[in-house]
Parts: structure tokens; sequence; C-alpha cells
């Protein structure tokens, strides 16, 4: 078995299929009258349209996809010298565009040299420009972040607005912290893209491009949303197969939230955080 390939279907793939599945799909010229899709442009873009609104659809759904809440790792800036850093501040980093939530899971933090780390606390925007004001030079490890939409330049008519994280203290090192985060669903543009929600759920992803092409007042579009339904219903199951069984305690788990640098900050010969 070779797990090493690909199998998923590109968005030529899908493309294909779609038009067989609505039967636009014209018959090939060549020796094997393989199926092809129509050249027609207008046929074409709403395929293309319908593939891509149904995979925002797919995404849409009120289950928390794996496929969508991937793993980042961003690493912090003492220097504000990078260029993820927002406006010279060691505190603000701009996230890839394709970042849409605040973090989804744990967020922590290693040191330059993995020798020692811990759990930052995801806190409202607020709260952490409120630390910010209360002690504006402090800096140390990170203890609190927020992701917030950014407001680091004037944004244009037609741009949307990318999301930042904003972390408390400013960084004395270059601390790297991880978590999961929710992203959007890439547009499919050429032929040979791929979705990022892998090859078990091509089969939903083309049973509600069926209903995105299909007009609402076209016969059988009920039993094509029907089918739809029954699709994702089978996409969660597999999906759920994926997550923890069970997240329990344990002693490593337990130090997460813990720091080898002690509990307690002072600023100006006050306490500013317990922790």
């Amino acid at each position: 078995m070779q797990y090493g390939v690909d199998n998923s279907w590109t968005f030529a793939d899908l493309k294909l299929r779609l038009a067989e599945a609505c039967d636009v799909a014209t018959q090939g010229t060549g020796a094997d009258n393989r199926s092809e899709v129509p050249s027609d442009p207008n046929t074409l873009d709403r395929l293309s349209r319908a593939i891509n609104d149904a995979a925002k659809d797919f995404a849409r759904n009120r289950h928390r996809w794996t496929w969508l809440c991937p793993t980042l790792s961003i690493t912090l800036e003492p220097d504000a010298d990078g260029s993820l850093s927002i406006a010279g501040d060691s505190r603000r980093y701009r996230l890839p565009v394709n970042v849409i939530s605040a973090p989804v899971g744990r967020m922590t933090w290693r040191d330059p040299s993995s020798s020692y780390g811990g759990r930052v606390t995801d806190s409202h925007i607020d709260r952490v420009w409120e630390y910010i004001s209360r002690a504006p030079s402090l800096k140390g490890q990170p203890l609190y972040a927020s992701v917030w939409t950014s407001n680091d330049r004037e944004i244009t008519v037609g741009e949307r607005p990318p999301m930042e994280l904003v972390v408390y203290p400013a960084p004395d090192l270059a601390y790297t912290i991880r978590s999961r985060f929710r992203v959007d669903v890439p547009r499919l543009v050429n032929d040979d893209d791929r979705g990022i929600w892998g090859s078990i759920h091509d089969q939903t992803v083309l049973a509600i491009a069926v209903t995105k092409f299909m007009s609402v007042r076209e016969d059988g579009y009920a039993t094509a949303v029907a089918l739809a339904e029954q699709a994702i219903a089978k996409s969660i199951e597999v999906d759920m197969e994926m997550h923890a069984k069970r997240l329990g305690s344990s002693e490593e788990g337990q130090m997460l939230g813990r720091s080898t640098r002690g509990n307690v900050l002072n600023y100006d010969g006050s306490t500013i955080i317990s922790y």
C-alpha cells in the first residue's frame, strides 16, 4: 500500500464529476470518447462557482471540522524587526490572511532553546490592552494573548482586514507560540488545485455542489438536497473519529498551565499579575 499518494480530487476532477452529475458533460472527441467538461464559458463558470460555493457551505456547518483547525506556530520578535510584527510593536503580530478566529484550543509557548515553556491564557483584547496600559515596558514570557481584527493601517474598499495576535507582556526572547486556529477555505482556481478538506470528503463537496448548480425550482432539487445532507452526516461521522476520544487529566496536562519561572509578575515594586 502506498501511503504517500494523494488521492483527493483536483478542481478539474470535481468539475468533470459535477458536469456528469448535472448532465451537462460533453462526449469527448478522443478515441475513448471520455466525458469532458463543457466548453461553454457560462456553464463552465457555473460549475466552478458551484464547487467553491459548496466548499464554503460545507465549512460553515456547525460541526468543528478538524481540517479547518490546523496548528500554527508564531515566533515572537523581541526587536519587532520581522515581517509579522505590526507598527514596530513586539506585542503585535499579523496572522496569515486565511486565519479567521481566535485560538480554538490551548495556546502554549516555548523558549528559543525548547528547554522550558508554559501555557498562554487566551483573553479578550480589552483585557490584554488593559494589562499593556498598566505596565507598557514590562517584558517576559507571554502570559496573555488575544486575536482580534487588525487596525494597523487604513483598509481600502474591497480589502478584508487581517487578524492580529496581541501578546502580553512584550517578549524578551524569541518565544514560539503554538495553537490551533480556524481558517477559511481557499478558493479553487487552477485545474490542479485541491481542497483542504481531504479526499474522504470529496464526495460530500460534490453532493453539495450539485445543489448549488441546480435551480431551487428544478425537478429533483429536493432529492439533491437530501443526498447532500446525508453526505454531510457521513463526513461528520468520519471527522469525529479523528478527534481524541477523551481529554483527561494527566501530570503532563496539569503542567501545561505552569511556568518554570514562578507565579508572580512584579513591575516597579508592585504585583501586576499572579498566575
